[in-house]
């Protein structure tokens, strides 16, 4: 029974983080965030190639901060709980 319900719950955050990235990139798009954030680096990157490498580490690192406790919850949390792990956290 805990096997199915930590599945469960692993499922059910695995089609949350789905659905919220592409929410968030079709906004991202729809809006015009992305252009405006490549016009906004573009004032200070003249390189239009690093100015690709910057706008995807910034929106790779946003991706990171955003999901962080999604991951945490998934990756250590749940492990805990249902006695998967014993490894600390650091």
């Amino acid at each position: 029974m805990s096997s199915k319900r930590y599945n469960n719950i692993k499922l059910g955050i695995g089609i949350f983080k789905s659905v919220t990235s592409f929410l968030l990139i079709l906004a991202f798009v729809y809006f015009h965030f992305s252009l405006r954030f490549e016009y906004f680096l573009q004032k200070y990157i003249a390189n239009s190639y690093v100015v690709f490498i910057v706008f995807v580490l910034l929106v790779g690192f946003a991706s990171i901060i955003l999901y962080s406790p999604l991951n945490y919850i998934k990756g250590f949390y749940l492990e805990h709980k249902y006695n998967l792990s014993n490894q600390t956290f650091g």
